[in-house]
């Protein structure tokens, strides 16, 4: 027999001689190993959990950008194609540029506030389709508002006393910048229903 393995038999003899001390040590490795169990099986139900957290925050958030998005292009967008259409031939500059008020408040809120979990969106072309969007929102408004600034400076000039040559000029900007905001318009209504269709199908197949 090896000299090593005697130690080894003598221990295991030694062990089988005593059943309590033997109980006992089946009991350590049987406790053992269900410690194991229970922290693994702890771990799997946290992530689980959190696979659910996660998903729940991103569906909420893809909702919320949706009524978001709806809101802006229900009670501004549409109701600036009608603002800003073609003038009728013989209708007068003054009667179709219409007085806007700017758009001061913040109108992408949710979107603003959401950057990380957006960042975190698995669909690539969904979250580049969602970025785009917004850029396009918000330079439409910031061509509302300086239409509307210079529709202000206008009829302030037209006030004046004397307003001078340099009026005509003053409403020939005017026209171009509500040209500007009605060829943003239907761009931006476009991509709005377009993005809302593909978080409409993305959240249909996205698990709960």
């Amino acid at each position: 027999m090896n000299a090593w393995l005697q130690p080894i038999q003598e221990f295991f003899s030694w062990l089988l001689a005593s059943r309590e001390l033997f109980a006992a040590f089946i009991g350590a490795l049987v406790g053992g190993a269900f410690a194991v169990l229970a922290q693994m099986l702890a771990s799997n139900a946290q992530r689980k959990r959190d696979r659910q957290t996660e998903r729940a925050t991103l569906r909420g958030t893809l909702e919320a950008i949706a009524t978001e998005l709806e809101v802006f292009k229900t009670h501004f967008l549409d109701g600036f194609e009608d603002m800003f259409s073609e003038p009728k031939p013989g209708t007068s500059k003054e009667h179709h540029l219409r007085e806007v008020a700017p758009l001061h408040q913040k109108l992408s809120i949710v979107f603003d506030s959401n950057a990380a979990v957006l960042g975190r969106l698995p669909d690539a072309s969904l979250r580049r389709k969602i970025v785009a969007t917004y850029v396009k929102l918000k330079a439409t408004i910031d061509v509302v508002n300086e239409y509307a600034e210079r529709r202000k400076n206008s009829v302030t000039a037209s006030l004046q006393p004397s307003p001078g040559g340099g009026l005509l000029g003053i409403r020939g900007d005017v026209e171009q910048w509500a040209g500007n905001v009605r060829r943003f318009v239907p761009i931006l209504q476009k991509e709005i229903d377009e993005l809302l269709d593909g978080i409409t199908n993305y959240l249909k197949t996205y698990p709960k």
